[in-house]
């Protein structure tokens, strides 16, 4: 995936994410004791974005430091 290229879902917003910070998808899993494939299935879009399981939201969210308003809408973080 090109980093300069602006993510537009949000498996591509993921992705990106994990990407920019140098985190193997197999290190992520282990960190929030999930499957690298469910992760992985996160990032094509392949899950249930509609339904996703909060737990595993909650926990992507707090370990790649992203919003969920990033990476549902793509609204960046307001900067002070």
């Amino acid at each position: 995936m090109n980093l300069k290229a602006k993510p537009v879902t949000p498996g591509q917003r993921l992705r990106h994410a994990r990407l920019s910070k140098k985190i193997k998808l197999v290190d992520l899993a282990k960190k929030i004791n999930r499957t690298p494939q469910a992760i992985g299935d996160y990032e094509r879009d392949r899950r249930g974005w509609k339904r996703p399981d909060m737990a595993l939201l909650c926990s992507l969210c707090i370990e790649l430091e992203l919003s969920i308003d990033y990476l549902f809408l793509g609204k960046e973080p307001n900067k002070k």
